[in-house]
């Protein structure tokens, strides 16, 4: 594209067409219900950009006085319906490709001057937007490029989640990552220099990021998912670069994590206090594990002013100190100092991730796990009396039976090869048995009331140990049960004070019809959050966690309906905020939850 520099006026208005076709492969109710968990991540990344938007420019409007300039006509940007294509004619990237752009669903494309009515409201119709320098179609065709990548990778992570169990907890980002995409292209129109978007961009970069470490670190993937992968993360490292930003990670999250662990290690403390060592033991260790301690308070104070190789250097030293004491924690044998390191550690395996480096080896005794399985394995035995095992049918008493038995061989079999030292392979072949006969099991004891909770959870987190150790996956469902409990507790009390709202403001609501239709939906809402919460709380299987996911998703979405339009139904005012606010708060509470236990 050839530019006569002397005729054209000095502002340079480049107008980028974008285009998307979006094909839906799923059946009706599938597409609706994905459809809906994607509106409700997208209505939170939208949310988020809009409020950053109008917070930079009241910064601008406070910061520049106005003063009156002499404007040369000359200088005006002609109106884009003057020059359909455009001041320099019709606009291409600098590669001389048309860039799709696609439209959030349920979301007319913006109308110009060359489209129909009819194709200004079909949101798969090709729509406009406006640039206002190359260095903006080069990040805008950068952006676009993403979103053609991370669109089909999410869709494969959702279709591949039953085959690799360890991608449902990848399932939520991978939505919200899409829906932030076409956020941030929804705020591209009219865009001058992309160092205006460097905000919402970083975001964007911080979970992308997250995701891609994710995926990469999973086996079973297709060529197909990890080519998307890798066409993903160039581009960011382009835009990135175009951009002039680090690394992003998420630094919000990093500090929670680390004053997480910072919590944990003062009750490490209190138990140590408490456990039967001598004074000076006693005393060597509690001082050693509070200087760790304090050393990261400090650290977390300086999160938000550091950038990705201080952090990871810090984490990396600290890590190095904190592997020395809790060699020395561990070899107490204390189940409460036990349950201690397992806490802390866990706050180290998710700080790996929120920086993207690959977690060391485990070091842990292969003895010790295997001692602790057999524990819990003997434990769980001792309880299937015949008074447990008479409240199933005959053929389940047999079944169970039959089960436990071959359990109980597998965990004495490994138990002699651990002793032994057997050699790595034959561990894992040992093991492996051990797991597949448990996740069988398991399914029938988790509907038992008499069964302890605490002697399943021990057996789950023995068998998940042994997994780390010998590179498994899990063979049953890889639900992350402390998120979605927490999620799922956040849930039922949110919707018990939207309950409580709604029946408070009952009165106003016209006509009758309307009004139990909002009551009806919020009961609804509020009982399946309780029984979704049950059900998490027992630790229950997929397929049992997933109705009542089912019914408190169909649930939000008739109440969202219901209180679209609540102020022409008779409730006005700061009334009307109160309930439409209640409901959007969750909003990203439902998303979390539909996307990791449905469409699976």
């Amino acid at each position: 594209m050839s530019v006569n520099r002397s005729s054209r006026p000095p502002q340079i208005v480049l107008f980028v067409t974008f285009a998307v076709f979006m094909s839906l492969n799923a059946q009706p109710s599938t597409a609706q219900q994905g459809g809906f968990i994607e509106d409700l991540f997208r209505s939170v990344a939208e949310a988020q950009l809009q409020r950053e938007q109008r917070k930079r420019v009241e910064a601008e409007t406070n910061a520049r006085a106005p003063e009156p300039q002499a404007i040369d006509p000359r200088q005006v940007p002609v109106p884009p319906s003057v020059f359909p294509g455009g001041p320099l004619g019709p606009a291409t990237p600098p590669s001389g490709r048309e860039i799709d752009r696609p439209f959030p669903p349920n979301r007319n494309p913006p109308a110009g001057p060359s489209k129909t009515p009819t194709e200004a409201r079909d949101p798969t119709k090709p729509g406009s937007i406006t640039v206002r320098s190359r260095e903006a179609a080069d990040f805008v065709g950068n952006l676009v490029r993403f979103n053609a990548a991370i669109t089909p990778l999410v869709e494969d992570m959702k279709r591949n989640s039953v085959k690799v169990p360890a991608l449902r907890p990848l399932v939520p980002v991978g939505y919200r990552v899409n829906a932030d995409t076409r956020a941030l292209l929804g705020q591209c129109d009219g865009l001058a220099a992309p160092q205006t978007l460097v905000e919402p961009y970083c975001e964007l970069d911080t979970r992308w990021r997250q995701l891609s470490f994710g995926l990469r670190s999973l086996d079973g993937l297709s060529s197909q998912c990890t080519g998307w992968v890798r066409e993903c993360d160039q581009v960011c490292a382009l835009m990135a670069k175009q951009l002039g930003v680090q690394p992003q990670f998420d630094r919000e999250e990093l500090r929670h994590v680390m004053l997480t662990a910072a919590t944990y290690m003062q009750s490490l403390i209190d138990d140590l206090s408490l456990a039967n060592l001598s004074p000076q033991d006693r005393d060597v260790l509690v001082r050693d594990v509070r200087l760790l301690r304090q050393h990261l308070l400090t650290e977390s104070n300086h999160v938000n002013d550091s950038n990705y190789e201080e952090v990871v250097t810090r984490f990396t030293d600290f890590v190095s100190r904190w592997q020395k004491v809790s060699s020395r924690l561990a070899g107490m044998n204390d189940p409460h100092v036990r349950m201690r390191l397992e806490r802390i550690g866990q706050c180290g395996t998710d700080t790996y991730a929120l920086m993207w480096m690959p977690p060391p080896m485990p070091q842990i005794d292969v003895r010790a796990q295997v001692v602790g399985l057999q524990r819990s394995c003997t434990a769980l035995l001792d309880q299937l009396s015949l008074r447990t095992l008479g409240k199933l049918p005959p053929p389940d008493q047999i079944r169970i039976v039959e089960m436990s038995r071959t359990l109980d061989d597998k965990c004495r079999q490994l138990a002699r090869l651990s002793e032994n030292r057997a050699a790595q392979r034959e561990l894992a072949v040992s093991f492996s048995e051990v797991d597949e006969t448990w996740v069988s099991l398991r399914r029938t004891l988790g509907t038992l009331a008499t069964v302890d909770r605490q002697t399943l959870v021990a057996m789950d987190a023995a068998c998940d140990g042994l997994r780390q150790i010998f590179g498994g996956s899990p063979r049953g469902s890889s639900l992350d049960y402390e998120s979605l409990l927490s999620a799922a507790a956040s849930l039922e009390g949110s919707t018990e004070y939207l309950q409580a709202d709604i029946q408070r403001y009952e009165r106003y609501f016209q006509p009758s019809s309307y009004r139990d239709a909002v009551v009806r939906s919020t009961t609804e809402l509020h009982e399946a959050s309780k029984q979704l919460h049950f059900e998490l709380s027992r630790r229950a299987d997929l397929a049992t966690v997933q109705v009542p996911a089912d019914a408190v998703v169909h649930a939000f979405d008739r109440l969202s309906h219901d209180l679209e339009d609540v102020e022409r139904h008779g409730l006005t005012g700061s009334r009307a905020g109160v309930i439409q606010r209640a409901q959007r708060d969750l909003v990203p509470v439902v998303a979390q939850i539909g996307a990791a236990l449905l469409d699976h």
